[in-house]
C-alpha cells in the first residue's frame, strides 16, 4: 500500500524560537466512511500524534485537515501517516519535511496504490511506499525529486475512467478520480472503480468506540477466523498473541510481550527491533515501547492495549519489511513516572528522569534492572517536579528481589514530609514483611500497612494505593492490608527516593532504609488502581497473560 504525497505549502509565518507548527491535510479519492474510516499522523518516533475519523458525510478530494501540531521542534521532521479502513490499514508512509515556523503539508493518496507491496521485486530496499502505482524512497515527497519515478500522467486525458459517475484529474503526475454521488440513486454512492453501489451500514469503523469493546474482546478472538486477514501488508512475519481476560474490564493497559527465539524470528527482524508493530485484528496500530531487544535472544516490549475484556482476546504482532514508525505513547496520562530501571529516563511524557547514585545495571526476569547495595548506600532519586507534586490519589508499585534478610526497614519508594523524619508515602519492607505508609492532611503520621513475610531471593510485585477513603497494600497482586484514611496527600516538595529514605529532608542525600537487592519496574501513578488492575499487572509482570501463536511467513 502507499501514499502519493505533495508538499503544497511551506512558509514561515513569524513563529519565533525553536518551536514551529505543522498542519497536515489529506487529499484522496478513497471513499470516506466506506473505504476510509480513520487517518493517524505521528511525528518522529511518537513525540506528537493526531488522528481524525471519516464518515459518509465527509469529503477529502479537495483536502481535509487530518492533523494539527501547534508546538513541535523546528528542523527535519519525519511525518508518518497511516490510512485505515474497516478491514485495516490502507496505506502508510513516512516522509521527511523541514519544519520552520508555520508549515502546511498536503498528502494525496491515490487508488492505484491499493494492494501494491513495497519494496517490490527489483526495487531498492529504500523504496518503502507506493507513489503513482510504483514504489519510491522516502525522499520522493512531491513527485518531482530526482529519485521520483516518471509521472503517471501529464494531462487528464492520460487517465482512464472506470466508472461513469467519476471524472479524472491529473494532479502532480498522478490520476485522481472525483466522485459525483448525485449521479447515483437513493441509498447509493459512487465508487470510482465499480460505479454506483448500495451503501452498506455495517460497523463503519469502530462501532461506537472500538467496536463496542471489540465485539466482546478484540472481535471475539478473530471472529472464529473470519477476520484473520493479513492487515499489515508491508510486514513479512506475523504471530497472533492471545491476551488473557480480567474479572473486570480494564482500559489503556500496559502489557509485557516477552520475545524469545522460540516465539520470534529474529533473523527476519531489524537488529534493533525497529520493524516490530502490534495491531488489533481490525488493523488498529497499538503504541509500544522496546525496553530491551535481543539481549542473548531475549526482548522485553511494552504494548498499550486499549481494552482488556472479561474474556481472552487477540492482537497481532508483525515484523519484517524494514523499519516502521509506530506510536510510542504506551503510558497513559495516569502514569506520572515509569522507570524500567535500565537507565535514567522516565518512559512517560512528564520527564521525571532519575539520578543514579551507586546503583548498578543488572539483569532479571523483566530484563535490565538496578542492583542496590545497602552497605554502599546505593540509591536512585527523582527530583521534585510539578507532576510529582500534584499527586493526591495514587498508586506506587515496583518489582523487588531481596537478596538478604533485612530485619529493619528496607525501602523501595519513599518521600518524606516537609522537613520532618516522617513519610507521606513509604513502600518497602520491615522485618522482611511487606510494608506501606500513607500520610495525609487528616492524619499527619500515617498508618502502617503490613503484609506477610516476603520470599527471599525471589522477584515480588508490591503496590500501595490511596483513593481518598482507604489506603491499600498489595503483595503479588493480592490485597494484604487496608485501612480507612481521608484527606489530601501532603505532596511535599522532596525527592522521591528509590531504594532508600531520608530522615533529614530536604537533604539531597538519603540516610536510612537502604535496600539490598534488585529493583525493577518502578511506577508512580496519579490514580488509585483497582484490585482487578493490580492482579492483572501481577500476571503481566510474570508474563502470564500472553499466549504466543505460531509464526507465519509471507
Amino acid at each position: 500500500m502507499g501514499w502519493r504525497l505533495a508538499l503544497l505549502v511551506s512558509v514561515t509565518l513569524g513563529c519565533s524560537g525553536g518551536d514551529a507548527s505543522l498542519r497536515v491535510d489529506l487529499r484522496t479519492d478513497f471513499v470516506p466512511g466506506v473505504e476510509l474510516t480513520e487517518v493517524r499522523t505521528v511525528i518522529d518516533d511518537g513525540s506528537a500524534s493526531d488522528s481524525r475519523t471519516f464518515g459518509l458525510a465527509d469529503e477529502a478530494f479537495d483536502a481535509a485537515r487530518v492533523a494539527t501540531f501547534d508546538t513541535i521542534a523546528s528542523g527535519q521532521r519525519r511525518i508518518h501517516v497511516t490510512l485505515l479502513g474497516p478491514e485495516g490499514e490502507l496505506a502508510a508512509r513516512t516522509v521527511r519535511v523541514r519544519v520552520q515556523g508555520d508549515v502546511g503539508v498536503t498528502v494525496l493518496i491515490t487508488r492505484d496504490c491499493r494492494g501494491v507491496m513495497c519494496p517490490g521485486a527489483g526495487d531498492d530496499l529504500s523504496a518503502l511506499s507506493c507513489l503513482g502505482g510504483v514504489c519510491v524512497p522516502e525522499d520522493c515527497v512531491d513527485g518531482r525529486g530526482p529519485n521520483c519515478p516518471e509521472p503517471e500522467c501529464s494531462a487528464t486525458s492520460d487517465c482512464t475512467l472506470a466508472a461513469a459517475c467519476t471524472s479524472a484529474e491529473c494532479i502532480d503526475g498522478a490520476c485522481v478520480y472525483r466522485r459525483d454521488d448525485a449521479q447515483c440513486g437513493a441509498g447509493e454512492y459512487c465508487d470510482p472503480d465499480d460505479g454506483c453501489v448500495a451503501i452498506e451500514r455495517t460497523d463503519a469503523g469502530f462501532d461506537g468506540g472500538f467496536d463496542g469493546g471489540f465485539d466482546g474482546g478484540f472481535d471475539g478472538g478473530l471472529d472464529g477466523g473470519s477476520d484473520a486477514g493479513w492487515v499489515d501488508p508491508s510486514a513479512t512475519r506475523r504471530a497472533s498473541l492471545e491476551v488473557a481476560g480480567s474479572p473486570s474490564p480494564l482500559t489503556d493497559v500496559p502489557i509485557l510481550v516477552r520475545l524469545r527465539a522460540s516465539n520470534f524470528d529474529y533473523a527476519a527482524a531489524e537488529a534493533d527491533g525497529s520493524d516490530i508493530r502490534f495491531r488489533l485484528t481490525d488493523g488498529t496500530l497499538l503504541p509500544h515501547e522496546i525496553e530491551a531487544f535481543d539481549i542473548d535472544g531475549d526482548s522485553w516490549i511494552w504494548v498499550r492495549v486499549p481494552l482488556v475484556g472479561t474474556t481472552p482476546a487477540s492482537m497481532e504482532m508483525f515484523w519484517g519489511g524494514g523499519p516502521f514508525v509506530a506510536p510510542s505513547d504506551v503510558w497513559s496520562d495516569d502514569f506520572v513516572a515509569v522507570h524500567h530501571m535500565n537507565d535514567t529516563l522516565d518512559s512517560t511524557a512528564n520527564g521525571n528522569d532519575a539520578t543514579w547514585v551507586g546503583a548498578a545495571p543488572s539483569m532479571g526476569a523483566l530484563g535490565p534492572n538496578a542492583q542496590f547495595s545497602a552497605a554502599e548506600m546505593d540509591h536512585v532519586f527523582l527530583s521534585p517536579s510539578a507532576s510529582l507534586a500534584a499527586l493526591d490519589r495514587f498508586t506506587v508499585s515496583a518489582v523487588v528481589r531481596h537478596r538478604i534478610d533485612q530485619v529493619e526497614w528496607s525501602a523501595v519508594v519513599t518521600r518524606a514530609i516537609g522537613t520532618s523524619s516522617s513519610n507521606e508515602l513509604w513502600l518497602g519492607f520491615f522485618d522482611n514483611r511487606y510494608r506501606g505508609i500513607v500520610s495525609t492532611e487528616d492524619r499527619m503520621i500515617g498508618p502502617n500497612l503490613t503484609g506477610p513475610r516476603r520470599p527471599l531471593d525471589t522477584p515480588v510485585f508490591i503496590a500501595l494505593t490511596y483513593d481518598g477513603a482507604r489506603a491499600r497494600l498489595y503483595a503479588e497482586g493480592v490485597q494484604v492490608h487496608d485501612v480507612a484514611l481521608t484527606g489530601a496527600l501532603l505532596s511535599s516538595p522532596n525527592p522521591v527516593w528509590i531504594g532508600a529514605d531520608s530522615n533529614m529532608p530536604p537533604s539531597t542525600m538519603p540516610d536510612i532504609d537502604f535496600i539490598e537487592g534488585l529493583i525493577d519496574e518502578v511506577r508512580i501513578e496519579s490514580v488509585a488502581r483497582s484490585a482487578a488492575w493490580i492482579a492483572f499487572q501481577h500476571l503481566v509482570l510474570d508474563d502470564d497473560v500472553i499466549t504466543y501463536g505460531t509464526i507465519q511467513n509471507r
